[in-house]
């Protein structure tokens, strides 16, 4: 349903949201093709807190794949982008 709404904040969110509930090896793929368009969306929107869950999952999901160099990488954008300073309109997320 979210990709046939044209609003590519609520198919990220979407996108992050199934990473957790898809944790079953048989679902791998579909995690990591999952993320990798939710990382690319959320870099597109400009969305730092967006672009960090997207980037936690995309790393946990490429060290269940073996990528260790995605993985690192992801890391390292991670690290990067949580020393940088919370905007104003930043929230914790609440899970829903």
């Amino acid at each position: 349903m979210a990709r046939r709404i044209p609003d590519p904040a609520t198919l990220t969110r979407v996108l992050c949201l199934l990473n957790n509930p898809l944790q079953i090896p048989s679902a791998l793929q579909e995690r990591m093709a999952d993320t990798t368009e939710a990382v690319a969306l959320a870099e597109v929107l400009g969305d730092p807190e967006a672009y960090y869950h997207t980037g936690s999952n995309n790393q946990v999901n490429a060290m269940q794949a073996g990528d260790f160099d995605l993985a690192a990488r992801c890391l390292e954008d991670l690290r990067t982008l949580s020393k940088q300073p919370a905007t104003a309109d930043a929230h914790v997320d609440d899970g829903v």
